[in-house]
């Protein structure tokens, strides 16, 4: 387990792995410039991904909704995260900022995004566009629950680490095409990974985001409730890599609006293959009657049997309707 003096307290997240992608991906570009082609455009026959519509309506902005203008730590605004954005401001009163105790809204704002966002990969931008959009991935959850916890005068930052991705996982995300395999492949096999953290009554809480209802019902892991932590229930941190940061850094929000610049055609096959994932979640949670049924089913399995185990019991079940080969 990592102590206390190995987790470091910094101001900014660091870059993406040890070499951000927005400088690892044009290297080998330079080398290769042959990837690009491929990484931009789709052939006539694959399968295009077609975005659902929002799942919810945006509640009414009105003038003179509270919202923190706190400057200290972990409250003020910060690069990305702009918590004073309408959407964000009208969501959280929607929520009941100012109105609940800090642990039960940031509990409702909590399970808002895990059951109403849509995992999709994209380019980065703020809380505002993730809200009106509907949809991101892990850098955008994390960073919207952000602002809807400091807008309502409650601390939140990010927890971020270092993990390795078993095989099945390299297959999902990383062989979509041999492009992105091989970038992957050059990063060392490594990601980074982030939860976040909300002061209550003094205490940090942890609320893992990244991975919506939907995702994590897929795999047959638990849907992480608030407060659990996904270290331990679905990854492990690699050594000393454990860090706190207020902000997200300006390569890494950079990183993925240049990737979705350069590969558009690869992120357009993840997001294929991210939206067969979420349509099996969402099959499983139906069978099982709801989140929570799910999870009590899904609990009493993992007393049985290890991260791994679970994972590659679901990937038996549902590899053929995920990873469709193409006919040779």
């Amino acid at each position: 387990m990592t102590q206390v003096s190995e987790i470091a307290q910094k101001e900014v997240m660091p870059a993406l792995n040890q070499e951000n992608m927005s400088i690892l991906l044009p290297k080998m570009l330079l080398k290769n410039p042959f990837m690009l082609k491929r990484m931009r455009r789709m052939d006539p026959d694959e399968e295009r991904y077609v975005a659902p519509p929002r799942s919810y309506e945006l509640p009414e902005y009105r003038k003179g909704m509270k919202y923190s203008t706190a400057n200290e730590p972990y409250l003020r605004q910060t690069r990305w995260c702009n918590h004073r954005e309408p959407e964000v401001v009208a969501l959280a009163h929607e929520l009941g900022a100012y109105e609940l105790s800090d642990r039960e809204y940031a509990e409702a704002a909590y399970w808002w995004m895990k059951t109403n966002m849509w995992y999709e990969m994209s380019g980065f931008d703020g809380p505002g566009g993730t809200l009106r959009r509907g949809s991101g991935a892990c850098l955008h959850f994390n960073n919207t629950y952000i602002a809807l916890c400091r807008c309502a005068g409650i601390k939140a930052r990010f927890k971020g680490y270092t993990m390795r991705f078993r095989p099945i996982e390299r297959e999902v995300f990383a062989d979509v095409d041999a492009e992105m395999a091989s970038v992957w492949d050059a990063a060392g096999g490594e990601i980074p990974e982030a939860e976040t953290e909300v002061c209550i009554d003094g205490t940090w809480v942890t609320a893992y985001l990244p991975q919506t209802a939907l995702l994590t019902a897929a795999t047959g892991w638990p849907i992480a409730e608030f407060g659990e932590s996904s270290l331990g229930m679905y990854f492990e941190a690699l050594p000393g890599s454990i860090e706190r940061y207020e902000s997200i850094s300006f390569g890494s929000g950079m990183a993925m609006k240049l990737l979705s610049k350069i590969a558009p055609a690869t992120l357009e096959r993840l997001n294929v293959r991210m939206s067969r994932i979420q349509k099996v979640g969402r099959q499983e949670l139906d069978d099982a009657g709801g989140i929570q049924e799910y999870n009590r089913i899904a609990k009493r399995k993992q007393e049985l049997l290890s991260p791994d185990e679970i994972l590659d019991q679901a990937t038996l079940k549902h590899y053929d309707k995920i990873i469709i080969k193409k006919s040779q």
